[in-house]
């Protein structure tokens, strides 16, 4: 069961979805698209196989040239070596598999 700590965090980003493309590109250094428009998005990334993924938040951000999606997966411990690699293999896949934002809300 998510903490409250978890849970705090998710509402943050849910209250202010802007949150999400200013830690990205404000602290990660990450390239967001200039935007127009930043909404919350439904978090059932179900794939078509019978494998069920979900996020604790996806936000999408976007203008009419370009849109991008946010994935926000609250990890509390900051964890160097991680052994699971069934963990490891989500994150990746969810970062990896998504060639528009469509793709990840279908």
């Amino acid at each position: 069961m998510p903490s409250y700590e978890h849970e705090v965090l998710i509402d943050l980003f849910r209250q202010e979805p802007e949150l999400a493309p200013e830690v990205l590109s404000g602290i990660l250094g990450v390239d967001v698209p200039d935007h127009t428009k930043t909404d919350v998005e439904n978090v059932d990334l179900t794939d078509v196989r019978p494998t069920e993924y979900r996020a604790d938040m996806a936000i999408s951000v976007s203008n009419k040239d370009r849109e991008m999606a946010i994935i926000i997966e609250v990890q509390r411990a900051r964890n160097n070596a991680c052994g699971d690699v069934d963990q490891l293999n989500e994150w990746m896949r969810r970062a990896i598999t998504a060639e528009a934002v469509d793709d990840l809300f279908a």
